[in-house]
């Protein structure tokens, strides 16, 4: 299983804050599909999905961690929805 942590964003250094432009869906490399995924989380308006994790396993993508509300828990998924034509979404976030 392969897993990208969050950093946050406008770190010296992060390579998720380098460029805007997703991967296409189809993409046969996962390790800059899931770095466009989290990018696209990270640079959300949304401050509680910077914390969220994504995870990769076979065709699947997982998002784990925990948010504050449900609206949060959805934008996730939402944010990735261009991908689901191509990658399974499962969304595990904790609303707490």
């Amino acid at each position: 299983m392969m897993a990208l942590k969050a950093a946050p964003t406008g770190t010296a250094g992060n390579p998720l804050t380098h460029s805007r432009s997703a991967q296409p869906a189809g993409s046969s490399r996962p390790d800059s599909i899931l770095s466009s995924a989290l990018q696209r989380l990270h640079q959300s308006p949304y401050r509680g999905l910077r914390s969220v994790e994504l995870d990769v396993n076979g065709n699947t993508m997982v998002l784990t961690g925990q948010v504050r509300t449900f609206f949060l828990k959805q934008m996730a998924q939402h944010l990735l929805g261009d991908y689901s034509k191509s990658w399974e979404i499962k969304n595990n976030l904790r609303v707490a």
